[in-house]
């Protein structure tokens, strides 16, 4: 950058000139200047405008329908009645799925173990482990089919499908068999589809299905998620008074407790990179402190030989205002390329990087940069140019 800013400068006359050949002429300085500055400036943007942006995008992908309440361990003689309560509180699409919590008992006729383990020890680290799981006829929603075939309704040959992060996990594929204990019994189910789970939508998912029509008489209870308006919530309280085994789960109160949390630690932590924004206008003004006997001998030569005192600050603001643009540009790019990595490799978000705050963040640092200079240079350039020459 600097090398191209020496290209430029070639061109120009007058203060751009003066400007950009002081700042090209210390280049090491000048790399030292940028670096400090870029850096906590990309800081602080990553925080103070992607991090929130990044929140704000993942809150606009959930539909305004999404389940905010979950009610599990509902008995199979309460399903009815649950159902028509929620239906009275205005849930259109209320349903409830059976949920039954079994043991692990093995993989391919061997003990379960995870394909990549955690750590060196010699034990079956998920032999007869519990799991979780439920059974249905048809294909579930916010699930999308990644391979194999999901059975026909009806069907009643022991068949599984797996969410393609238990696939991954245990190393397993179609045609592999799972064993379970469920109940007193244990049963074999062969693997013939593999299914990815949206997550995100906050609905009722399993990393293990069964079908339906295998299961038999295994013990299970129920589960359902719902969107419910604020609102209406007090009513819920009726229903698990009357049912005191219901547990009422409110992830609307968890996700805004969550991001209470992630506020309050986003606000001390940019507080912290405030702090190191201010560092790296130190380190220009440490850099103009180790100069200031240079500076002040150019200053003096420049005004012996006709320059104004208002043409040397403008050329002061030129090479802070061109190093506060680069450092800017740098942090800018920087703080979009990292924050469009991470929401997609992370997050798996497609991030628009918000560029007007982005902007106005590399603006800021532009400012801080000329204030520096001229902050550190204006006694300079109040020295008559005899006395400084005479200390020279």
């Amino acid at each position: 950058l600097l090398w191209a800013v020496r290209g430029v400068q070639a061109r120009l006359r007058g203060r751009w000139k003066l400007g950009l050949a002081a700042l090209t002429r210390r280049r090491g300085l000048a790399v030292m200047q940028l670096v400090g500055l870029s850096l906590s400036l990309c800081a602080l943007l990553l925080l103070s405008v992607i991090g929130p942006g990044l929140l704000a995008q993942w809150r606009d992908r959930l539909p305004a329908d999404t389940p905010n309440y979950f009610l599990m361990n509902i008995q199979p003689e309460q399903r009815q009645a649950v159902l028509d309560t929620l239906k009275g509180l205005g849930v259109g699409d209320a349903s409830v799925e059976p949920f039954s919590t079994g043991r692990l008992l093995a993989l391919n006729n061997r003990p379960p173990q995870r394909a990549e383990r955690e750590d060196n020890s010699n034990e079956d680290d998920d032999a007869n482990r519990p799991v979780n799981f439920s059974w249905r006829h048809d294909f579930p929603a916010a699930n999308t089919l990644v391979s194999g075939k999901f059975w026909e309704t009806g069907s009643t040959a022991p068949e599984a499908s797996i969410e393609e992060g238990w696939a991954e996990r245990y190393g397993m594929k179609l045609g592999d068999t799972v064993t379970l204990q469920m109940g007193e019994q244990e049963r074999t189910f062969t693997i013939t589809s593999i299914r990815k789970a949206d997550w995100d939508s906050f609905r009722v998912n399993f990393f293990l299905l069964l079908n339906e029509g295998a299961v038999g008489d295994a013990p299970y209870n129920l589960i359902t998620a719902f969107h419910l308006p604020r609102a209406q919530a007090p009513a819920l309280a009726g229903l698990t008074r009357e049912y005191p085994n219901i547990s009422l789960l409110d992830i609307d109160g968890i996700l805004q407790r969550v991001r209470e949390v992630v506020d309050r630690v986003t606000q001390a932590v940019q507080l912290v990179m405030g702090f190191s924004l201010l560092a790296g206008v130190l380190v220009l003004l440490a850099a103009l402190q180790a100069t200031a006997g240079e500076r002040r001998y150019d200053s003096a030569v420049l005004r012996t030989l006709g320059a104004t005192r208002t043409q040397l600050r403008g050329a002061v603001l030129v090479e802070f205002g061109a190093l506060g643009l680069l450092a800017s540009g740098l942090a800018v790019g920087a703080a979009a390329l990292l924050g469009t990595v991470v929401a997609r490799q992370v997050f798996e978000l497609q991030l628009t990087p918000p560029w007007g705050p982005l902007l106005l963040g590399g603006a800021l640092g532009m400012a801080l940069s000329m204030l520096a200079g001229w902050w550190g240079t204006r006694r300079i350039l109040r020295t008559p140019p005899a006395l400084a020459l005479r200390e020279a």
